[in-house]
């Protein structure tokens, strides 16, 4: 078992989580503070993927599952848009 993909008793899992969550939005800020696509990026893979994770714990349809995988690929594309148009007027 992966850590924190199951909820045991105990504070680990939440804690595991609450750490990746803070990861995730820190590399976000960064990477905009500093202008850097890639590390927007990286911030956005780390919360898209504690998402994705913690939506497969849930016991919901496949249909489901797959309109969230729609909807974050949508994001990451609208957001790099925004960022790249955002980086062109800055420079």
């Amino acid at each position: 078992m992966v850590a924190g993909l199951a909820w045991p008793r105990g504070p680990a899992p939440a804690l595991f989580n609450a750490y990746v969550l803070v990861l995730g939005v820190a590399a976000l800020f960064i990477g905009v503070r500093e202008r850097r696509l890639g590390k927007i990026n990286g911030g956005m893979l780390i919360l898209s993927v504690l998402i994705v994770l913690r939506f497969f714990d849930m016991d919901i349809g496949f249909v489901a599952k797959g309109i969230v995988f729609i909807v974050l690929g949508i994001a990451f594309l609208l957001a790099n848009i925004f960022v790249s148009r955002w980086m062109r007027r800055a420079a």
